[in-house]
């Protein structure tokens, strides 16, 4: 069971294993915390942009594959300072060649897409640097904004994570959070709870997680980067 409480710029999931504080904003994260970026050339903003000088060979051959979902991080970009975690871009040819509205401007996501992403990308971080914190970006292109669909995505892909993990991270930072308020995040969180308070909740999903050794799959290798191919049934075509 899963229960999502807001008060202010924060909000906070409770789940069997775990607790978690999602926090508006990235003005309290510490400068070194593990954070999370969109791969789309030309949609970072302006902090990302840290990260893309030296993944950026990465992340074009990511989202020029047919195949997805891709997922990974690197223990620590040089260029970012810090550990840098990645998710195959909505404008990838994976993410355009299964869902539609992939242009730059949609507020509508492939919610398979991004849980299973978010999912498996968050808990495999967790697992490896057992950080207190973390930061994300929001996925998409920093022109897609935080909409209400990545904001419920965002938390039922955590809400399930504290409920089935034993997390060591305990604030998650949303960063560039334009068009996402307080009042937006309570919305989120109350369509969360509806769902939970059903009769026969939303049960989660089996994801299959494949480590893929860049080298073997074509991609240009980096120090500590950590690759992975992750899958849904709804994914499978």
């Amino acid at each position: 069971m899963i229960t999502a409480a807001s008060s202010g710029a924060e909000l906070t999931l409770a789940g069997a294993r775990s607790e978690l504080q999602v926090v508006v904003g990235s003005a309290g994260c510490p400068k070194r915390a593990p954070m999370i970026v969109g791969t789309a050339r030309g949609g970072f903003h302006y902090p990302t942009t840290q990260a893309a000088f030296d993944l950026q060979p990465l992340f074009e051959q990511i989202n020029a594959r047919p195949d997805g979902a891709w997922i990974g991080f690197v223990d620590r970009s040089p260029a970012a300072k810090r550990p840098v975690g990645f998710i195959q871009s909505n404008l990838s040819r994976f993410y355009t060649d299964h869902y539609l509205a992939g242009w730059a401007g949609s507020p509508k996501v492939w919610k398979d897409f991004y849980f299973a992403a978010l999912f498996a990308l968050v808990g495999q971080m967790d697992s490896a640097l057992e950080p207190h914190e973390m930061l994300i970006y929001h996925p998409t292109l920093s022109t897609n904004q935080w909409s209400k669909y990545m904001q419920g995505t965002l938390l039922d892909a955590l809400g399930h994570l504290a409920d089935s993990h034993a997390l060591k991270v305990k604030r998650i930072h949303l960063g560039c959070p334009h068009q996402m308020t307080p009042d937006t995040l309570r919305f989120s969180a109350a369509m969360l709870n509806r769902e939970q308070r059903r009769e026969r909740p939303p049960a989660l999903r089996p994801l299959v997680v494949h480590e893929v050794a860049p080298n073997e799959a074509g991609f240009p290798d980096f120090p500590g980067l950590r690759l992975y191919r992750v899958t849904v049934p709804e994914m499978a075509h």
